[in-house]
């Protein structure tokens, strides 16, 4: 596995502690929608490493053990009736849906599809109508992303029909996405949510931190020595933060052998590993501002109280840029992931040690120039 690739993984933790609030908060709210015959919705929202898909795929879980339809789906799919039938069906075979459902199918090597296309959404419909459903999107700000009119309406049009029609045998959406994803939403008309169905992620706890790090250690390196001192030394870099602790975990695989005695050198090895990885993955998240708007965040975030509400941050980057170029650099920043807004809608940088990043890397020199340096002098 090189550094990339670790980098970049999503989906399910292989060991997964915490989070405990927000699972017991899925289960009620599983039980109440199914028991009521409800539509309800789930928002969990975080920056980029904070362990969103993780607890999605720990909710899929939980949903299909208590008997729940489980669907992944995909922007196309909200605004495409094919797409949709084809994500409902991915795990069924063309023979139970046509019995079950009575319809004639067009059968591929690939899938299948309804004979009669003009038939896909009522069939859509009756899938879902079949079975409590649990719909997941994740990274649904990217619904923003949208350009076509007509897509935007039609994907507006499935939230109000699945979520306020369809409910018959309970009904869930569950979102995952980052800080705008609420007021992304809003775009849509999912408006409402119950104020225990939105969870905002954080840290995940010391914890959780240090279980997952011994799970490693003695379950996937399997080694025989003790792993106190270890976990203590890993934790003080992981920030509780998951994207960390999968860092330093590929570290440990990448360097230890199954069931290896733990060493000094080794150590040394892991954490240095461990600490490149975690750069990689701040330098990705400014990947995509220029030079010398990472050097004026620098420079800004060295005085700027944390937390903070927007105004302060329009305020401390007027000496830099204009209100407008100000706000989309904050917008910017919430979507890499470089800022969090918390429920109370104030915005901070989620990670201690980034905020150390960004001023060790580029708050060095001196600040960039200010608009009033940067106008023409007048002859």
């Amino acid at each position: 596995m090189n550094h990339h690739e670790a980098i970049i993984e999503r989906g399910p933790a292989k060991y997964f502690h915490g989070r405990i609030s927000e699972r017991n908060a899925l289960k009620q709210l599983l039980q109440e929608t199914s028991k009521k015959k409800i539509g309800s919705s789930l928002l969990i929202q975080g920056p980029p490493g904070v362990g969103k898909t993780a607890l999605i795929e720990e909710h899929k879980k939980e949903a299909s053990l208590q008997g729940w339809q489980v669907v992944d789906l995909t922007i196309p799919s909200l605004y495409d009736p094919k797409e949709l039938f084809r994500r409902l069906t991915k795990n069924q075979k063309a023979h139970d849906v046509q019995t079950t459902f009575g319809v004639d199918l067009k059968i591929f090597n690939v899938g299948f599809v309804p004979k009669h296309i003009e038939e896909t959404p009522y069939l859509n419909e009756a899938i879902i109508r079949s079975q409590p459903t649990c719909l997941v999107l994740d990274e649904a700000q990217t619904l923003e992303l949208i350009l076509s009119e007509n897509h935007r309406d039609k994907v507006a049009d499935f939230f109000r029909t699945y979520h306020n029609v369809l409910s018959e045998k309970g009904f869930v959406f569950l979102f995952g996405g980052l800080s705008p994803t609420k007021d992304v939403l809003r775009q849509f008309g999912i408006s409402r949510f119950n104020p225990k169905a939105i969870h905002y992620l954080g840290m995940i706890g010391k914890h959780a931190e240090q279980q997952i790090i011994r799970d490693w250690l003695k379950k996937e390196i399997q080694t025989p020595s003790h792993t106190t001192f270890w976990i203590q030394q890993i934790s003080k870099q992981t920030d509780q933060w998951p994207r960390h602790i999968q860092s330093y975990a590929n570290a440990l695989c990448n360097y230890l052998k199954p069931k290896e005695v733990l060493t000094n050198q080794r150590l040394k090895q892991v954490l240095d590993d461990g600490n490149d990885l975690k750069n990689i993955y701040y330098q990705q998240r400014c990947d995509h501002l220029d030079y010398e708007y990472r050097e004026m965040i620098a420079h800004v975030v060295k005085t700027l109280p944390h937390p903070f509400v927007k105004r302060h941050f329009i305020e401390a980057f007027s000496t830099f840029l204009s209100q407008k170029e100000s706000q989309k650099l904050y917008k910017t920043m919430l979507l890499r992931g470089i800022l969090h807004l918390d429920q109370d809608g104030k915005s901070s940088i989620p990670i201690p040690s980034l905020k150390t990043y960004l001023i060790e890397t580029y708050g060095a020199g001196q600040p960039p120039p200010s608009q009033a340096q940067l106008l023409p002098r007048k002859r």
